[in-house]
């Protein structure tokens, strides 16, 4: 039963382009095709990027954002308020 389920699954007409065959898929010396074992490299790259990101929001964005926040509050305090809004 694995094995029939195997061969339906694994049919070339569900995952290939019309007239090729897995065998034609076989690798040679002049033909190289991407393998399994080659998404382990994304994973050191995705723990790089993110101990890039930490290092960037520890560095260089959180003290923006704190000058950021700086510069609102004292355009918040020295605005006049409209006419229309003051409390009585």
């Amino acid at each position: 039963m694995a094995r029939s389920l195997n061969e339906w699954l694994w049919q070339h007409e569900f995952w290939l382009p019309p007239g090729i065959t897995w065998q034609d898929m076989q690798e040679s010396e002049d033909v190289h095709y991407p393998q399994p074992r080659d998404l382990l490299l994304s994973i050191p790259f995705a723990l790089i990027l993110v101990v890039i990101r930490c290092a960037f929001e520890r560095a260089i964005a959180l003290p923006l954002s704190r000058k950021q926040c700086e510069r609102e509050a004292e355009t918040k305090s020295s605005a006049q308020p409209r006419a229309g809004t003051l409390k009585r």
